[in-house]
């Protein structure tokens, strides 16, 4: 018996083996030496898995069991994390990678920080200021905590490339957090605790971070996606400045550019894995031209190609279906490729990704082609897919019956004025006004990139008859205070509505996305759902109240 039980063993040992390899090497500081304390992990939606800690050399090994995309977060003490995604080609090969991680780029002559750590939930809206003491030192101290181990980061110290919370210089050990940073971890058996930083402790240094594949194969893939970021990188630097400036008439020649890049990089790969992957990135850049009013000339070759050889069940799918829908735009759904969009959806086993790309569909041909097919294709997400959340959304848009319609009277609600408590805002004390209604957060970039625009309509009419009435549905109110004490002071109505987008804001006005913005006249009337901003709403205004 025993003996069976071990063949059976090494039989499985031997099959788990066929399907699951490992991925190791080194991960090494800016000088190429290992670090005192590194890791990686596993990261998705914000969360880590399989975490494994490298030995005193910088030597990991992290088990790997699927083909297709993985992305593994890479960091060290005193390091910025560097984050890696891959295509696992061999599922029976090891792969080796060795990654040299940057240095924190800490800011100069700080005169303010930071403290959070487990006395404030390690929340950043509640960070408390750490007392500035000289020399380059900053103190805090807490006295009868509620356990004798205390965790914390410091915040103001790295700025660059963006604002980090870090491990302080004062630490009996430290611990890795969600972020791939670390806590300073401090042992007080009194429970009283004050901690300093001192920042001639640091290195202020100039490193770059660099990733090296020991494999041919995976270096020429991660150095395809090294071009995609920077391509895409310069996409989006493009897009953004257009929709700032407003300037969406005509397609920029240097961005236009980019598209001979892009090709050039799909001609130039030799696996259909790797010009996929490009192609999708393509895509996507081609999205972004699809929302310029004088739509451009552009090869959609690699594109169709694709399609062809992506079977309307394969879950690659998921990695372009969107993007679709902005190719769409450059020449129309033709017929194939909209029989293509409802095969995938009859079809692909991940049905939540069926419903959510029949609600893109069904805004596309409702917005673009025809309304009555539009509605029809809503009809089918009801019948089909009652109890997914793109439904839920669906619902909100599309249904017939909805409240958001132009010529319907605004519903009722009630508000309480985040300037003044006592102040409660309705319709009924808007009336006799133009308002805009503008649903938005202070972590949605779309909302803050309309910002200059509102501002600038606000004091060009705020004296003929119109007003704004923002809604904030931040996760708490004090993030809009804080927001409004910067650049931006939006002198106009706010209100904030608890509960995000299960708030009641988000109920009444059908909020399925951020901004949006409902345009009423003096009546109450809905005159403009979501389809007038920037310059528009600024000529819409002036057509009214002149």
């Amino acid at each position: 018996m025993k003996t069976i039980l071990v063949a059976i063993f090494a039989l499985f040992m031997f099959v788990a083996n066929l399907h699951s390899t490992v991925l190791k090497g080194k991960i090494t500081g800016h000088d190429g030496k290992a670090i005192s304390m590194s890791h990686v992990f596993r990261s998705w939606n914000f969360q880590q898995f399989d975490i494994v800690k490298a030995d005193k050399n910088g030597a990991f090994e992290i088990p790997l069991t699927e083909h297709g995309t993985v992305e593994f977060t890479f960091c060290g003490l005193n390091h910025l994390p560097k984050i890696v995604s891959f295509e696992v080609l061999d599922s029976t090969k090891p792969i080796e990678i060795n990654v040299q991680l940057q240095y924190y780029v800490y800011d100069k002559d700080v005169t303010e920080l930071s403290i959070i750590g487990g006395f404030n939930d390690y929340d950043f809206e509640k960070a408390v200021a750490m007392t500035n003491i000289g020399d380059g030192k900053f103190t805090y101290k807490l006295d009868n905590f509620s356990s004798d181990t205390l965790k914390y980061q410091v915040l103001g110290m790295v700025n660059r490339p963006e604002a980090r919370s870090i491990n302080g210089t004062h630490a009996d050990y430290y611990a890795l957090d969600g972020g791939g940073d670390y806590y300073s971890v401090l042992v007080s058996p009194s429970r009283n605790f004050e901690i300093t930083f001192d920042t001639s402790k640091l290195k202020y240094v100039e490193s770059v971070a660099k990733v090296t594949f020991v494999d041919e194969i995976y270096s020429k893939q991660y150095a395809l996606s090294a071009k995609l970021n920077a391509l895409e990188q310069s996409s989006r630097m493009h897009f953004s400045k257009a929709i700032q400036t407003q300037s969406m008439d005509k397609v920029p020649e240097p961005f236009l550019a980019l598209s001979k890049e892009y090709l050039d990089l799909i001609a130039a790969q030799d696996m259909i894995e790797s010009k996929d992957k490009a192609t999708i990135a393509y895509m996507r850049y081609l999205s972004h031209l699809s929302y310029y009013e004088e739509l451009p000339k552009v090869t959609l070759t690699p594109v169709l190609d694709m399609i062809k050889r992506t079977p309307a069940e394969s879950d690659k799918i998921q990695n372009f279906g969107y993007e679709l829908f902005g190719i769409a735009k450059h020449q129309g759904i033709a017929a194939h490729e909209y029989d293509y969009l409802l095969a995938i959806i009859e079809k692909n086993p991940n049905r939540e990704f069926a419903a959510e790309l029949l609600n893109t569909l069904i805004g596309h041909t409702i917005r673009t082609t025809d309304e009555e097919t539009g509605l029809k294709l809503y009809k089918r997400i009801i019948e089909e897919f009652p109890n997914v959340e793109a439904t839920k959304r669906a619902r909100q848009e599309y249904d017939p019956n909805r409240a958001m319609q132009v010529g319907r009277k605004i519903p009722d609600f009630k508000f309480k004025s985040l300037d003044n408590p006592d102040q409660i805002i309705s319709p009924e004390t808007l009336k006799g006004k133009y308002v805009l209604i503008d649903l938005w957060a202070t972590w949605c970039g779309p909302c803050i990139m309309e910002m200059e625009n509102l501002h600038e309509t606000y004091q060009a009419f705020k004296d003929k008859g119109f007003e704004i009435l923002s809604i904030s549905v931040d996760p708490i109110a004090s993030r809009v205070v804080g927001f409004r004490n910067g650049k931006w002071k939006m002198p106009w109505l706010n209100v904030w509505s608890e509960g995000q987008f299960e708030s009641e804001a988000a109920k009444i006005f059908e909020v399925t996305g951020i901004p949006r913005f409902v345009l009423i006249n003096p009546d109450s009337e809905i005159i403009a759902v979501d389809t007038i901003r920037g310059e528009g709403l600024k000529a819409k205004l002036a057509e009214l109240l002149n």
